[in-house]
């Protein structure tokens, strides 16, 4: 009967350590994550360079304007077409 009982002591034992062993290196990770996460975000960097925000944003800046293009382009051409429907409709 000893035995259950040293299984079932130990079992809670290791899960209670294990919790808290866990919980402080999970906070101590997040935090330096954290931490080095703002420091690229940032964008300070002291060799001059651009920061990875920059790039992406001038990409994201470059499409939007290309989507504007397009948009612009099949407006005109629906307001070209628009008159020959009702044309066609009047028949």
């Amino acid at each position: 009967m000893s035995q259950p009982n040293r299984f079932a002591g130990g079992f809670l034992l290791g899960a209670v350590f294990g919790g808290i062993l866990g919980g402080i290196l999970g906070v101590t990770l997040s935090q330096r994550q954290a931490a080095d996460s703002d420091q690229n975000l940032s964008g300070d960097s002291d060799d001059g360079t651009e920061g990875p925000m920059d790039n992406t944003r001038r990409g994201l800046e470059d499409k939007i304007a290309q989507l504007s293009e397009a948009i612009d382009d099949v407006q005109q051409q629906l307001r070209n077409v628009q008159p020959l429907a009702d044309l066609n409709a009047d028949d």
